[in-house]
């Protein structure tokens, strides 16, 4: 992933929209998935195309509407909400104000079957906080990559443990302190956190919080 670990940042600071343009940057790339950022300024968009592979679209700043065509179809969507749109979709991007969104596609893996096609949904809504638990669901899932989406109520957390990829977290709802070799740091709301492969972790939460999890899974040899 193309951001550094071990400390907090935002990526709608990184990919800022620039007056008139449209930005984008790859944070994964592999044969069966790809991240990419896009940052649109407030008018400009991203002309409609087709895409041959399942794509997941999650905004993290603005308002932006996704227009489908051949199915009549246009969404709007804003800060927090997330879009499954179908292979072989035609596709475009408008931007309503400046916004700043991450897709995932999937080359070959799969989007869980419990989240709605073509209708945008509010992330941090899809687990409910629990008392006493953390609640995990797995939103895509492919041999190289994976994204969660994680509850916790508070005083629970993660011990200490490393994961085998590079992980970004996302900030949804709520604070919690994650514990990066050996340094803790505040995680909010609208803000990101990278471990990097074999980075010794542990997240605390001590209200209740809501979390995503994208992280990069070894190749199988």
């Amino acid at each position: 992933m193309n951001v550094a670990a071990g400390e907090l940042f935002s990526l709608t600071d990184i990919y800022s929209p620039l007056p008139g343009c449209t930005v984008s940057g790859d944070l994964v790339s592999s044969k069966d998935a790809s991240v990419t950022a896009f940052s649109l300024a407030a008018g400009t968009g991203i002309s409609a195309g087709i895409w041959q592979e399942p794509r997941l679209l999650l905004v993290l700043s603005g308002e932006i509407q996704v227009e489908e065509p051949d199915l009549n179809r246009k969404i709007a969507m804003k800060t927090g909400e997330a879009l499954i749109i179908e292979a072989h979709t035609l596709t475009g991007v408008t931007a309503w104000s400046d916004a700043v969104y991450l897709e995932i596609t999937l080359c070959q893996g799969s989007f869980n079957a419990s989240l709605p096609v073509g209708e945008a949904f509010v992330l941090k809504d899809r687990v409910p906080v629990q008392p006493g638990r953390i609640v995990n669901m797995d939103l895509a899932v492919s041999e190289e990559l994976k994204f969660v989406i994680m509850s916790f109520d508070a005083d629970t957390g993660l011990s200490g443990h490393a994961a085998p990829g590079d992980a970004l977290l996302f900030g949804l709802e709520g604070s919690a302190v994650v514990g990066y070799e050996g340094t803790d740091h505040i995680l909010n709301a609208g803000e990101n956190f990278k471990f990097a492969a074999g980075g010794r972790h542990t997240v605390r939460a001590d209200g209740p919080f809501v979390m995503a999890l994208l992280m990069e899974l070894p190749a199988r040899e």
